[in-house]
C-alpha cells in the first residue's frame, strides 16, 4: 500500500493528536481525523495535462477545522488532506487544501492554498496542480466556500493558475465512523 507524505501543518497536526494519546480524543480531533470523503474535479484550459472530470470517495487522512490547543501552530485552519491511504486505482492521487481564513463563521475566501495530483486522462500523472492565493502570484486567484451542516463539511474551490488552467473542485466530508 503506498503512503504519501503528510504536510507539515499535516505532521504538526498528528504529533499533537499523538501527544494526547490515552487522553479521550476530542470532538475537534473526532470531527477532522480521517472521514469518508468524496471528490470531484473538473480540471479545464489544460488539454495537455488535466483537462477532464475526476471522481472518487476514500477516507481522508484529515478534514476540518483544527482545534488551535492541539495544534502546535496554536492557529485555526480549514484543512483536506486526502486520502489516507491510495489504493492505487483512483484518479485522484492527493488533494491538500488549507486556508487559516475558512474558519469559524467565515464560509467563504479567496486566501487558501490547493494541490491536486490526478492520473490524467489522456495518460500519466502529470505534476500537481497548485494554487496559492494566501502568497499571491500574477495569474494566480480563487475562491473558496465551506457549508457545515448535520457533520457533513462541503468545500467548494474554484481556481485559476498561472496559465489560465482552471479547476473546479468540490470535497463533501462525511463524519467519522466510530
Amino acid at each position: 500500500m503506498m503512503r504519501y507524505q503528510m504536510s507539515p501543518l499535516g505532521s504538526a497536526l498528528v504529533a499533537a493528536v499523538a501527544l494526547t494519546a490515552g487522553v479521550r480524543e476530542s470532538a475537534a480531533q473526532a470531527a477532522l481525523l480521517q472521514r469518508p470523503t468524496e471528490v470531484t474535479a473538473v480540471m479545464a484550459n489544460s488539454p495537455k495535462l488535466y483537462n477532464g472530470t475526476y471522481a472518487t470517495s476514500q477516507v481522508s487522512r484529515m478534514c476540518g477545522e483544527t482545534d488551535p490547543l492541539q495544534s502546535f501552530t496554536g492557529e485555526r485552519v480549514f484543512l483536506v488532506e486526502y486520502p489516507l491511504d491510495y489504493i492505487g486505482a483512483a484518479e485522484i492521487v492527493d488533494v491538500r487544501f488549507h486556508s487559516k481564513t475558512l474558519v469559524g463563521a467565515v464560509r467563504q475566501t479567496g486566501s487558501f492554498f490547493v494541490s491536486i495530483t490526478v492520473k490524467a486522462k489522456i495518460g500519466g500523472q502529470p505534476p500537481a496542480y497548485v494554487v496559492d492565493t494566501e502568497r499571491p502570484a500574477p495569474g494566480n486567484s480563487g475562491s473558496a466556500s465551506l457549508e457545515v451542516k448535520g457533520g457533513v463539511a462541503r468545500l467548494s474551490v474554484r481556481a485559476v493558475d498561472q496559465l489560465g488552467q482552471t479547476l473546479d473542485l468540490t470535497v463533501v466530508c462525511h463524519p467519522s465512523r466510530p
